[in-house]
């Protein structure tokens, strides 16, 4: 039986053809993608990154996303599905850069949040974020300052090995 050639950007991370230098690099690769018609191939990525099974057309998935995008590009991310998970990791910054990890409130929920990767300013001074089920899709959209809760720079290689060189201690 012949198997099918992958035959996007997303499907060639998925089959290990491609691997992008970082996360945010891996998530441009997944824009357009959607929760419903590539419910299969988001379901894939999400089981072979995160080892566990996660249907995007059921389950709020933006912490997923980062996290897959964060774990396949050797990090390890917050391990969590919340959001708000992303407030502790990495390092704080004020001054976000593209890639950094941007974390918003969602209506007036204490708990609940959005999470994606920090893409710039849109001409209204409007934060754009690549994320996952924004729209039920991976896309780069606009939300307004007023909701960021914190920008967070993911660990670089030498910090993440220090942190599992003291957890392995």
């Amino acid at each position: 039986m012949k198997t099918q050639e992958p035959t996007t950007k997303a499907e060639q991370v998925i089959a290990g053809v491609e691997k992008p230098k970082s996360p945010y690099e891996m998530a441009r690769l997944f824009v357009g993608t959607n929760e419903r018609r590539d419910a299969k191939v988001m379901s894939s990525f999400f089981k072979e990154a995160l080892g566990e099974k996660l249907d995007p057309s059921k389950t709020p998935w933006c912490a997923a996303f980062v996290n897959a995008m964060l774990k396949t590009s050797g990090d390890v991310g917050t391990q969590s599905n919340m959001a708000r998970s992303f407030l502790n990791y990495g390092k704080k910054t004020d001054r976000p850069s593209e890639g950094d990890i941007v974390v918003l409130r969602r209506g007036g929920s204490r708990v609940l949040g959005h999470v994606g990767f920090y893409a710039g300013e849109d001409e209204n001074g409007n934060v754009q974020v690549l994320g996952g089920n924004q729209g039920d899709r991976v896309s780069i959209k606009s939300f307004p300052k007023s909701k960021v809760l914190g920008y967070r720079q993911p660990p670089t290689s030498l910090q993440m090995k220090l942190a599992m060189r003291e957890v392995n201690k």
